[in-house]
């Protein structure tokens, strides 16, 4: 405080402002501020409030200072406020107001990269990658965490970025704690397999198993890379025993077995072994909204476009706000020659998603069996255009 306090109020106001979050009532501007000095987190919206104001200038007759308040009030950053409204008279010392803009700041500062993880987050769980990681990035410019820096890796991930993934797994090991340290391993791995660095996700594997043995996310991984070394039969060896051992045990990893199927049977089609991918597909009950579409995927690839059909039809019940399951319908019942069907699904898509290129694509093909090749051609233009500005998009982040 300073040594000598010249107040503003000539007299207590009659009736006092009683701030909301505390109960706490002032009579008069000082108290005021010594509340909003205390008790700064929760004042902010009491002194930018008209009924503040009000006060300030009828009860308290302070009309100037009210107008000054109501000028703070724009203000977009939290710090610049508190500390505005706290100088706008002389009642702390410098040394006063350096103590608490320091506290502000680095709570306004957690308070920011908070909200901004969350929103990221939940963007992710989303499956908007693309937003999430402009939110990651100005989180990751405030503060780095080990779970920041590996939820903007997988981001980077599904944005098929996967060296950019790589290094920011890199950094969550570096920073991780050991409860974080077997995922962002797995994760690093992953990544490392994608970008072609088969030597980093092999150290990374390695790493892993010598901290818990039979991990089938480990087996699982050594398939991935297996899958794109193009060794198809070591692939299957490995996301076997990744399926066994997770269907046998019922763990943890247990919300895992579709994806292990789904993979399992995609090797199978490129071997041609239809029958055997359809099966594995089968041996996961309840079969998910994933396996039903790989399932439609396989059969529609052997020519059994019935069984795709129906399998996409049994997704949508699961799950009939996917636009893309009414596209794959509709792409499915126009390869069987049901141009009408085909007319209804994709008319649900477009209700659905009426600016995704994959809906505007499908309508295209559908509307060319029926003729129309200059509007095929047309909209293919436009397709085109809308794909370059995505990939332009995609590039900068």
């Amino acid at each position: 405080m300073s040594q000598l306090i010249i107040p503003v109020s000539d007299k207590s106001a009659k009736t006092p402002y009683s701030f909301v979050v505390t109960g706490i009532n002032v009579y008069s501007f000082e108290e005021a501020l010594y509340h909003v000095y205390h008790y700064w987190r929760e004042s902010s919206e009491d002194i930018v409030s008209p009924k503040f104001i009000s006060w300030l200038a009828v009860d308290a007759g302070l009309s100037y200072l009210a107008e000054k308040v109501a000028r703070i009030s724009i203000i977009s950053s939290y710090t610049k406020m508190i500390i505005s409204f706290l100088t706008l008279t002389d009642y702390f010392s410098d040394e006063d107001i350096c103590l608490i803009k320091t506290d502000i700041s680095n709570w306004e500062r957690d308070f920011e990269w908070e909200n901004l993880k969350l929103r990221a987050d939940f963007l992710l769980e989303q499956n908007m990658p693309d937003r999430a990681v402009i939110l990651y990035k100005r989180a990751n410019e405030l503060f780095k965490s080990a779970e920041l820096l590996n939820n903007t890796g997988i981001a980077f991930v599904r944005l098929y970025k996967f060296d950019t993934a790589v290094s920011y797994f890199e950094d969550a090991l570096d920073l991780g704690l050991d409860s974080y340290n077997v995922d962002i391993m797995l994760n690093l791995a992953e990544a490392a397999i994608y970008a072609h660095d088969f030597t980093k996700a092999s150290e990374m594997l390695s790493q892993v198993e010598e901290i818990c043995n039979n991990n089938p996310l480990v087996f699982y991984l050594h398939g991935e890379m297996d899958f794109e070394n193009g060794r198809l039969n070591e692939a299957v060896n490995w996301f076997l025993k990744a399926f066994e051992l997770t269907e046998s045990h019922k763990s943890s990893y247990a919300a895992h077995l579709p994806h292990f199927a789904c993979r399992l049977a995609d090797v199978y089609a490129q071997q041609f072994a239809f029958e055997r991918a359809l099966s594995c597909l089968e041996k996961v009950v309840p079969m998910d909204k994933r396996c039903y579409i790989k399932y439609a995927e396989i059969s529609a690839s052997s020519y059994k476009l019935p069984n795709a059909i129906n399998a996409i039809e049994r997704a949508i019940k699961i799950d009939g706000e996917d636009f893309s399951l009414y596209v794959n319908l509709a792409k499915y019942c126009r390869l069987n020659h049901d141009n009408s069907r085909a007319r209804v699904a994709i008319k649900k898509a477009i209700q659905l998603a009426p600016d995704s290129g994959l809906v505007k694509l499908e309508h295209a093909r559908i509307n060319k069996i029926d003729g129309g090749i200059n509007g095929y051609l047309s909209d293919l233009n436009v397709i085109l255009d809308d794909f370059k500005r995505e990939y332009r998009k995609a590039a900068e982040l």
